[in-house]
């Protein structure tokens, strides 16, 4: 057989097949009869192949209609007609469905409306959804701060994020001379903001009331001596966590990748291409969650201090301690081969 064909539009003998109206039949090239609900056999030998694609169709079934069709075209045009035969239930019938295709939901339009705070730096609110899965849905005000740029021609806006997590990071703005050299506050834009959950921004994770600080930050001993202090410690932090969970209903959507978009929709409300971004410590994990995700709107970024997104809490600790032992020991070096820094002790800092 002609690989090319299916083996049924071979039988040239076989005139035409009406079948039931829940096949589906493929378009024929030719001026056949248009497809009724029944099948049918007929004993009149047309020019007419069959090239149609049936449906799912029970091999008996075909078989019999395949050979009561070579029977009606053998003899000559007084061979009696072949009768019809209902043989609705006898094939197998094809269910249309339709694809459960849901429209992608309508983004928010991101604005933020500016109050001058001083000469160079303004404030205002951007609302971004609680669930990005869901903009339309709750919604959450972040507090946003800007120090803008004296260059006539400056290099765009530099969002900018001190670390944490759990640190406010509108100040970066607010007060950008400190943090930044003049090189980087009279190009950028420096872009402040308090990430989701801390500061002047709305889904603040305030898990337990003021009376209860004492015992959950003062009280313990963090550096247990035996297994018991070791237990009351871990059972402690549980029930901290426990109290986070049952008055915080946000806080699954507070985290690091709702932060990393919250970002994106504060490029989109200043209406940038692309942004350029300055982290410290946690700073550098949220800039490298923010570039994997939103990597076309990067003009450039700088991670310092970087964190290892891998390390667990405890491995986190000691990384960090030592580096800073590094940073203090980069530090007296310079100052021992300058003799104007305060601690520069004759050359040995």
């Amino acid at each position: 057989p002609d690989p090319t064909r299916r083996a049924l539009a071979q039988f040239d003998t076989l005139q035409r097949v009406l079948v039931s109206g829940h096949h589906r039949v493929g378009r024929h090239p030719h001026e056949c009869p248009r497809y009724e609900p029944k099948f049918r056999l007929s004993s009149a030998c047309s020019e007419c192949p069959i090239a149609h694609t049936l449906g799912p169709m029970r091999r008996t079934a075909l078989t019999i209609a395949a050979l009561a069709a070579l029977a009606a075209c053998s003899g000559g045009s007084d061979d009696p007609p072949v009768a019809v035969r209902d043989v609705t239930g006898v094939t197998d019938p094809v269910v249309e469905t339709t694809p459960d295709v849901t429209a992608a939901p309508e983004p928010l339009d991101y604005v933020i409306e500016w109050t001058q705070v001083s000469d160079r730096t303004d404030e205002g609110r951007l609302t971004v959804p609680v669930d990005y899965a869901d903009p339309q849905g709750d919604t959450i005000e972040l507090y946003v701060a800007r120090h803008r740029a004296t260059a006539e021609l400056s290099a765009g806006p530099m969002l900018a994020n001190r670390g944490g997590p759990g640190a406010d990071g509108a100040t970066l703005a607010l007060d950008a001379t400190g943090w930044f050299v003049s090189e980087i506050t009279d190009n950028f834009d420096v872009i402040g903001w308090d990430p989701r959950g801390t500061g002047q921004s709305e889904g603040v994770v305030d898990c337990i009331d003021d009376a209860d600080y004492d015992r959950y930050f003062s009280a313990p001993d963090i550096t247990p001596d035996d297994d018991a202090e070791r237990t009351e410690l871990i059972e402690l932090a549980q029930e901290y966590t426990e109290a986070c969970i049952d008055r915080v209903d946000t806080l699954q959507y507070v985290g690091t990748n709702n932060s990393a978009r919250d970002m994106d929709a504060i490029r989109q409300a200043l209406g940038a291409e692309q942004v350029s971004y300055f982290g410290f410590s946690y700073g550098s994990e949220l800039g490298g969650v923010w570039a994997t995700l939103f990597p076309t709107t990067v003009r450039a970024a700088v991670f310092d201090g970087a964190t290892d997104p891998n390390s667990d809490p405890l491995r986190s600790t000691l990384q960090q301690g030592a580096g800073f032992e590094a940073s203090l020991t980069n530090f007296l070096a310079q100052c021992s081969a300058d003799s104007q820094c305060p601690f520069h002790n004759g050359g040995d800092a």
